[in-house]
């Protein structure tokens, strides 16, 4: 049972990060502000130690609801609130293992969470001080490379198999993008029947809070393609399982519902792509028979259902739509630096091609250890940043074919393991049955293919997917019953 002190800090910290994101919004700083922050950090901190559960369920919420930089709220010396609860949540993760390994107890870290750890800390402490060496700023390079940390959330989750097993965070997943997927449809529809002038909500979204991601809203069309869009991906996934399990209930179809206004609002190519491949992987590796892959067509029906209902509701033209996206013209400047026009519906790959020259110069000049994080392309056309979002290319570029290879070392395992899952070589996690595989082979898979032509995976709230399948394919609970002379 929930100890009520708990409840009560669950509901001061809510409270709180509210009030923290109000302040944000009305950019009011000062006394109130960090009296909030300092609230904020004593009650999250009380919180993790008396109920580390509670704290990463937040934890986890906040980075499907936060956006790209969880920067509801920022602490003197530039650090976001995502980082504030992600990094008390892993403190007090550390501390309860230390503590069970002095007390003489079995420590069971799992199949993944030594490799995971040792990923993220390598790439940050091999690549960060590698930038600042070659010249890159040193705000630059820790600001480019420090999301990577994240990998050692796997910690977290070791630590929390110690007392029950992770069937809740599971269920808890499901709703994080649940929440974001109605977040996501409710501004679609806002900024449709409510909203005709969505320029306030655009910059409040993008500019204050830094979600990441494009907003654009005309007389024919809206994209709403927010950074937590990939949530939706995930979402897709867990729900879709659910109706190919008990297609009898009603709350997952009405989930996919929303999920389906969600995705069709975000107008991106990279959203729809994965999510066609979510629905078929689970039909492929999830359902046992015929009867099951029909119900798997009508989850893609209720998708496809749910988006024609949305066009009709908004009263839009979806050719007309096509047709304005590939008939407007941008001005974009070619190799010489001269403007020429081009469709905008090309510009995207345009933009991405050339990236791709321009990346694949330079990791051929340094291909075995790269330029560090921080680095900057100079002969970008498009900005001199240090974020690109040909993630892989920008990997191998700032990290050299070795960092590439040791990052992708771990979702490809996971991977693996989930195939192997399914083919029932190996164990899942403790409630998990081999048909559920198809929950992480679809997750990893489809974020895998969206990562390609998106920055997702090089921040927190991307690796976070990835690192939180380990639930369904780690067995720490069988391995710990094993450790102190239980049959498994």
């Amino acid at each position: 049972m929930t100890d009520r002190r708990a409840i009560a800090l669950v509901a001061l910290i809510l409270v709180t990060i509210s009030v923290l994101t109000g302040f944000r919004l009305a950019a009011v700083t000062g006394p109130l502000e960090l009296a909030a922050q300092v609230t904020l950090i004593v009650s999250f901190a009380l919180l993790a130690v008396l109920d580390l559960r509670l704290a990463v369920a937040i934890a986890v919420l906040e980075l499907a609801l936060g956006g790209a930089s969880g920067r509801w709220t920022v602490f003197p010396g530039g650090f976001s609130g995502r980082l504030l609860l992600d990094g008390i949540v892993f403190a007090v993760a550390l501390w309860r293992l230390v503590q069970r390994r002095r007390s003489g107890q079995p420590l069971v870290l799992g199949r993944y969470t030594v490799h995971a750890v040792a990923v993220g800390v390598l790439l940050a402490a091999i690549w960060i001080p590698l930038g600042v060496v070659n010249g890159w700023q040193p705000q630059d390079a820790w600001g480019d490379g420090n999301g990577y940390l994240f990998f050692a959330f796997a910690l977290v989750l070791a630590a929390l198999a110690v007392d029950s097993d992770l069937a809740w965070l599971r269920r808890w997943l499901l709703v994080a993008c649940t929440a974001v997927a109605v977040l996501t449809a409710g501004l679609a529809l806002m900024a449709v029947f409510v909203l005709p002038d969505f320029v306030m909500v655009r910059r409040a979204l993008l500019n204050t809070l830094d979600q990441g991601g494009a907003i654009s809203l005309s007389d024919d069309h809206l994209r709403l393609a927010l950074g937590s869009g990939i949530y939706l991906i995930v979402g897709l996934a867990l729900v879709t399982w659910e109706v190919v399990r008990d297609a009898r209930r009603a709350w997952p179809w009405i989930v996919l519902l929303v999920i389906g206004i969600a995705l069709l609002a975000s107008y991106t190519r990279a959203f729809w792509l994965a999510a066609a491949v979510v629905v078929v992987l689970v039909a492929l590796v999830g359902l046992p028979r015929l009867r099951g892959a029909m119900l798997a067509a009508a989850a893609g029906g209720a998708l496809v259902l749910g988006a024609a209902t949305f066009i009709l509701a908004a009263g839009w033209s979806f050719p007309g739509y096509l047709y304005e996206r590939i008939e407007t013209t941008v001005a974009v400047p070619d190799d010489s630096g001269n403007a020429f026009a081009l469709d905008f519906g090309v510009v995207s790959n345009a933009i991405k091609i050339h990236q791709a020259r321009v990346l694949l110069g330079h990791i051929a000049e340094r291909p075995i250890q790269g330029w560090g994080f921080g680095a900057i392309a100079p002969d970008y056309r498009y900005g001199q940043i240090y974020s690109y979002e040909l993630s892989y290319l920008a990997v191998a570029y700032k990290t050299g074919i070795i960092g590439l290879l040791l990052f992708m070392s771990f979702p490809l395992r996971l991977v693996i393991d989930a195939v192997r899952v399914r083919l029932g070589r190996i164990r899942p996690a403790l409630g998990v049955e081999p048909r559920e595989a198809a929950v992480p082979i679809a997750v990893l898979l489809s974020l895998l293919a969206v990562g390609a032509t998106n920055p997702y995976l090089v921040a927190s709230f991307g690796l976070a997917p990835i690192v939180l399948m380990v639930c369904w394919l780690d067995p720490f609970e069988i391995r710990k019953r094993a450790d102190i002379g239980l049959p498994p």
